[in-house]
C-alpha cells in the first residue's frame, strides 16, 4: 500500500516543534536546478530567506487527511491559523499552544465538527476572535490561556455546549451576562490571573459546574460572590488574592458539601471562617 493510499486513513497527526517556514524552505530548495545553484547560488538562497519562516502555512498534503479527527500544532511558529485546515472537515481536536498567533481568523470557522480548541501561550486579541468561531453544536473545549484578551471573547457567549473553558492569564476586566445564561454545562471555568471585579449573580445556573477557579483577581474585593452557594457539585474551588476578607467571604459555604479542594490563600482572614469545620469531604485547604 502507498503512502497516498494510506493518507485517508490517518486519525491523527502531531506536527508540533516543527516549524513550517524551515520546512518549506528545504522543499523549495529540493527543487532548485542544480545549475542555478551553482550559477545563481546567492540570488536563489536570498529569495528563499526572503520567505516568512512562519507564515502559518503546513506540510503540503495535510489537507488531503480528510478523515482527520485530531491535530496538534504546538511550538510550531506559526503566525496565522493555517486555511488548509478549512478542508479537514471532520476535525474534532486543535492545539496550537505556544506560537505567535495574533487571531483566529480564517478557515478554520468553517470546521463545523471541532469539539476542542487549545490556543495557549500566543498573543491573541479578543478583536481576533470572529464571533462565528464558537457557534459550532458541538464545541466543548475551549483554552484561551495566556494570551492577550482585554475583554471577553462575545463568541463564547453562544457555545451552549462548552464545558471546559480556561480563560486564566490574560488581562479580562469583566464576565458577560450571557456567558452564564447560555453556557449552563459549564463543568470547569478558570478565570485566574486576569483584572475581574466582579462575577455576574447568573453564575448560579451553572448546576453542572465541578472546578472554578478565580484566584489571583485582587480587584475583586466588593464582589460577595454569593452566586457561588448555588454552585452544589462543586467539587474544586480557588479564591486566592481575590480580596476575600470576614465581611465579604462567600455565606453559607459549609452548603457545597462535596466541595474537595478549597484555596482561600493571600487574602485577608484572620481566622478560619466557621463554615470551613463543616464541611466534611474537604481534603486540601489552603490559607
Amino acid at each position: 500500500m502507498t503512502s497516498r493510499s494510506v493518507l485517508p486513513y490517518v486519525r491523527g497527526i502531531d506536527l508540533s516543534e516543527t516549524n513550517a517556514g524551515s520546512y518549506r524552505r528545504s522543499r523549495r530548495r529540493q527543487h532548485q536546478p542544480d545549475a542555478a545553484a551553482d550559477a545563481d547560488g546567492q540570488e536563489v538562497d536570498a529569495a528563499v530567506e526572503d520567505e516568512d519562516p512562519a507564515d502559518g502555512d503546513l506540510p503540503a498534503g495535510v489537507d488531503r487527511l480528510v478523515r482527520l479527527e485530531w491535530l496538534f500544532a504546538n511550538s510550531a511558529g506559526l503566525r496565522v491559523v493555517p486555511d488548509r485546515i478549512g478542508k479537514l472537515q471532520r476535525l474534532e481536536h486543535l492545539s496550537v499552544n505556544r506560537n505567535r498567533l495574533t487571531h483566529l481568523h480564517g478557515e478554520l470557522c468553517t470546521v463545523a465538527s471541532l469539539k476542542s480548541l487549545h490556543a495557549r501561550h500566543n498573543a491573541i486579541t479578543a478583536g481576533g476572535i470572529p464571533d462565528t468561531l464558537f457557534q459550532t453544536a458541538d464545541m466543548q473545549v475551549v483554552d484561551l490561556s495566556h494570551n492577550r484578551l482585554r475583554s471577553f471573547p462575545t463568541a463564547l457567549e453562544g457555545s451552549r455546549s462548552l464545558m471546559v473553558l480556561n480563560l486564566s492569564h490574560n488581562r479580562i476586566e469583566q464576565v458577560p451576562v450571557d456567558l452564564f445564561v447560555n453556557c449552563t454545562d459549564l463543568m470547569y471555568l478558570d478565570l485566574s490571573h486576569n483584572a475581574l471585579q466582579q462575577i455576574p449573580a447568573q453564575l448560579r445556573r451553572c448546576i453542572n459546574l465541578r472546578k472554578l477557579v478565580l484566584s489571583q483577581n485582587p480587584e475583586m474585593s466588593h464582589s460577595q460572590l454569593r452566586s457561588i452557594m448555588a454552585l452544589k457539585q462543586l467539587e474544586m474551588l480557588h479564591l486566592a488574592n481575590t480580596g476575600r476578607t470576614l465581611n465579604n467571604f462567600p455565606e453559607s459555604l459549609e452548603k457545597l458539601s462535596r466541595l474537595v479542594d478549597l484555596d482561600l490563600s493571600s487574602n485577608d482572614l484572620p481566622v478560619v471562617p466557621e463554615a470551613l469545620y463543616q464541611l466534611r469531604s474537604l481534603r486540601r485547604l489552603s490559607l
